[in-house]
């Protein structure tokens, strides 16, 4: 997977040094396009999915998006 870092809002540019993919676990790995502040939210909830259901990578999403 490719990503580039840059955060912006139209044609200003808030941060250009973001980390957009995130290995949550050594198998899986998650990026984000759009609005960067969602994005970064349901990443940080998906993380602590993922610390509940360690190994179970369908069960932490599933759970995430009930």
């Amino acid at each position: 997977m490719v990503a580039d870092g840059q955060i912006s809002l139209g044609p200003t540019v808030f941060k250009n040094t973001a980390k957009k993919l995130r290995r949550i676990q050594d198998d899986v790995l998650c990026g984000f396009a759009g609005s960067a502040a969602d994005c970064l939210a349901l990443l940080e909830l998906l993380e602590k999915e993922f610390e509940k259901y360690p190994g179970q990578t369908l069960r932490a999403c599933l759970s995430l998006a009930k």
